[in-house]
C-alpha cells in the first residue's frame, strides 16, 4: 500500500508546515532533515512506495515563493527518476 500526501497549497504557509504535513503522512524518518535535499535522499532511498498530489499549485508557488518552485522541480525529478515514487498536481477548489 502506498503512502500518500495531499499538499494544499492553499492550506501550506511556510516550509516548516510543508515538511511537518510530509513527515508526517509519507512516515519519513526521525532524521528527516525538513529540506529539499533530505525529501530527495528520503525518498530515492526508499523501498516504500510513496505518493504526493499537489493541489492549488499557484498558491503554494504564491505562499513559499522559490522554494515552492524548488519543491516542485523535486517532484517532478523523483516521478522521472524513482520508480516507487507518484507525484500528481490536481487543480483544487479549495475548503
Amino acid at each position: 500500500m502506498s503512502l500518500k500526501c495531499i499538499v494544499d497549497g492553499k492550506r501550506i504557509r511556510n516550509k516548516r508546515a510543508l515538511h511537518l504535513l510530509l513527515k508526517k503522512d509519507l512516515k519519513l524518518s526521525d532524521y528527516y532533515g525538513n529540506n529539499l535535499d533530505a525529501l530527495w535522499d528520503e525518498i530515492s532511498s526508499s523501498i516504500r512506495e510513496r505518493e504526493i498530489i499537489v493541489k492549488n499549485q499557484e498558491d503554494l508557488i504564491e505562499n513559499l515563493g522559490e522554494y515552492g518552485k524548488r519543491f516542485m522541480t523535486v517532484l517532478y525529478d523523483l516521478d522521472k527518476s524513482v520508480s516507487n515514487f507518484d507525484f500528481k498536481m490536481e487543480k483544487g477548489r479549495g475548503f
